[in-house]
């Protein structure tokens, strides 16, 4: 019984895992991350150095 639950809760936690990298990748490729960072790039500290 025990060896069961180790083996649905791994599956679980490996398919939670594929659809947080999923989910992160595809947000990368949109124009959602390039749009929403430009006010930290432009108003951040380091970048007043460049």
């Amino acid at each position: 019984m025990d060896s069961r639950a180790d083996r649905v809760s791994t599956t679980v936690t490996r398919i939670g895992l594929v659809v947080v990298l999923i989910w992160i990748g595809s947000i990368k490729s949109l124009d959602y991350e390039d749009e929403g960072i430009v006010p930290f790039v432009a108003n951040g500290p380091l970048m007043g150095f460049f």
